[in-house]
């Protein structure tokens, strides 16, 4: 009878030792669901991060971008270029025909010395002015308001001994007229001649 009692005892208890182990998987189960929701969000709230981090970042670029547009300025058309006085058809006697009185007497002289001077040389308008050719350009002709200019490209290779060139560029010197009688046509004759030979000696100047 003791026997019994005491096996009756322990019943419930191997019952809830059973319990128990019936129990134990089911709370694993909880625990390991838990954890794999905790990462779940763990990793959402990354990728929420990370999404917040680059909207930032793309709101920070923008006024960027903005000043950057704002500083691009639109490109100016070139203006049209305007047509030469060769394109025009112009000629020296326009040239001439459209100056005053004192500078026209001046430029008329300027021309018959060079055309004596240098008889086979060819007469035209170039960069705005009359000049002279003979084995490229030697001599041109330049009325301003005071005065007028008649220079040589080959100027700092001319013999000048009484100082009558003026200029400081790397080739070219000129002399200014300011009134027919300061005209020397002899002086004039001899630089233009001068000239001439020196162009078909060493060529055109504007090549080198």
């Amino acid at each position: 009878m003791a026997k019994r009692a005491a096996a009756k005892k322990r019943r419930p208890a191997a019952r809830k030792k059973v319990a128990a182990k019936r129990r134990k998987p089911a709370a694993t189960k909880r625990r390991k669901a838990a954890a794999k929701r905790k990462t779940k969000k763990a990793a959402a709230g990354k990728k929420a991060a990370k999404r917040g981090a680059a909207k930032a970042a793309a709101k920070k670029r923008k006024p960027a971008a903005k000043k950057r547009a704002a500083k691009r300025t639109p490109r100016k058309a070139a203006p049209a270029k305007k047509p030469s006085a060769r394109e025009l058809g112009r000629s020296v006697d326009d040239y001439v025909a459209g100056l005053d009185g004192w500078q026209r007497d001046i430029v008329d002289v300027l021309r018959a010395i060079v055309q004596k001077a240098a008889p086979n040389s060819s007469e035209s308008i170039k960069w705005g002015q009359p000049v002279y050719e003979d084995a490229g350009p030697f001599a041109h002709i330049k009325a301003f308001k005071s005065h007028v200019n008649v220079g040589f490209w080959r100027g700092i290779d001319l013999p000048d001994p009484s100082g009558a060139l003026t200029g400081s560029g790397d080739k070219m010197r000129h002399i200014k007229i300011s009134s027919p009688e300061e005209l020397d046509e002899s002086v004039l004759a001899d630089f233009v001649a001068k000239a001439v030979r020196l162009n078909r000696r060493k060529g055109d100047p504007t090549k080198g």
